[in-house]
């Protein structure tokens, strides 16, 4: 090779390392996705509806259990949410369920599915609009 031949090979080279030699560390996050939390399926779902069903004790509170797992079910509030669900919160008029200080301190409106209808307008019947739809007196005793 001749000597003007090697120029751009010499200067392609400098060029390289300056740009290779300038670079800094980079701090950066990898975000590692999450696998997904375990959830019931319907099968076990239906098998919980049953045993409800086919309970021995505590008579009085089947409709009340039916209708709270119905409503996990149906409408994917967290069970926190359904605690905390005040019956000034059930609109049957519009079929709504206003969440409020949901995940993350959020309010949203659900609708009620109309398998809901019946189970939630017993439960609230005669409830303070301040009072709880699924706590009740004989919720107390057992604390």
């Amino acid at each position: 090779l001749r000597p003007l031949q090697l120029f751009p090979i010499a200067s392609y080279e400098a060029s390289a390392s300056n740009t290779f030699a300038n670079t800094q560390q980079i701090d950066m996050k990898v975000k590692v996705p999450k696998t997904l939390p375990p959830y019931v399926e319907t099968f076990d779902i239906h098998r919980i509806v049953e045993w409800i069903k086919n309970g021995k004790t505590y008579r009085n509170t089947i409709d009340a259990d039916l209708t709270l797992v119905m409503m996990a079910m149906k409408t994917g509030m967290r069970r926190g949410e359904l605690g905390n669900l005040k019956v000034k919160d059930v609109n049957l008029d519009k079929q709504r369920i206003y969440v409020r200080g949901g995940k993350g301190d959020k309010d949203r409106v659900i609708p009620i599915h109309t398998d809901l209808v019946d189970g939630l307008s017993r439960l609230i019947e005669g409830k303070a609009a301040e009072a709880s739809v699924f706590w009740s007196q004989a919720a107390e005793y057992y604390q």
